[in-house]
């Protein structure tokens, strides 16, 4: 039989505590259950002050509240520091695609927009400046990823490019766009009485086109870390 197999439980019973993890407290403390509980308290609260940056009479109050489980402790601690926005950006660092999503999901829970399958551009004026570039950022892109980028050149480009000059400083992907979008409409006018069929394939193997296409997918990646660090930025305007 283990040793401490009655202390084991006494300490199981009033903490979420690991068996392995349990007899090596009793073992450190000499099977004295009081003195093993309150090692595995300092552990977590250790534990969740580096997880959270909280000064340790905060950390215990949360820890304590969430009978020593530490998901509930960090969940509740984390509702009661960080805004919605702000609990998205740490949750979802590793992924700023992801990120941007919910934070387009939270906004638009906050102030309701109207939709026709598509964000109206009408609604935007509901939110303020930081919103609306989010917002307008990510319905675009989010067409674009549904569509294709040829369609996207015709879904608020001119409303897109403002927003990337103005506030993401992104003016070289803005020209690359509207570039591409003159190009394209040039392309489209100069085979207009040409098939379909032969109009698409040329428009499609024109090297200028492709160039700005490679261009823009080079760019999209810094566009993605640009608006999560925009976000942080104006994180006052953000629910």
């Amino acid at each position: 039989m283990p040793p401490f197999i009655s202390q084991l439980q006494e300490l199981r019973q009033q903490l979420p505590i690991g068996i392995r993890h349990a007899l090596q407290l009793l073992e450190r403390t000499q099977g004295n259950v009081a003195a093993a509980a309150q090692l595995f308290k300092q552990e977590l609260t250790e534990l969740v002050m580096s997880k959270t940056g909280v000064a340790r009479p905060v950390a215990e109050q949360h820890l304590a509240a969430a009978k020593y489980e530490v998901p509930r402790a960090l969940y509740s601690i984390r509702a009661e520091l960080y805004t919605l926005t702000e609990h998205i950006l740490i949750r979802y660092q590793a992924d700023k695609s992801e990120a941007l999503s919910r934070i387009q999901s939270v906004i638009q829970r906050e102030t309701p927009l109207v939709r026709k399958e598509w964000l109206e551009v009408s609604e935007l004026p509901k939110l303020n400046r930081p919103q609306a570039c989010v917002i307008l950022l990510c319905e675009w892109l989010g067409f674009e990823d549904w569509e294709d980028l040829t369609s996207a050149l015709y879904f608020h480009l001119d409303l897109v490019t403002t927003y990337l000059r103005q506030e993401l400083q992104q003016d070289t992907l803005a020209v690359t766009l509207l570039a591409m979008r003159d190009r394209h409409a040039a392309l489209q006018a100069k085979y207009a009485t040409a098939s379909f069929e032969v109009a698409l394939k040329r428009i499609q193997n024109d090297k200028l086109l492709q160039g700005y296409e490679a261009e823009y997918e080079h760019l999209k990646p810094r566009l993605l870390d640009r608006l999560y660090s925009y976000v942080q930025e104006h994180i006052g305007s953000f629910p």
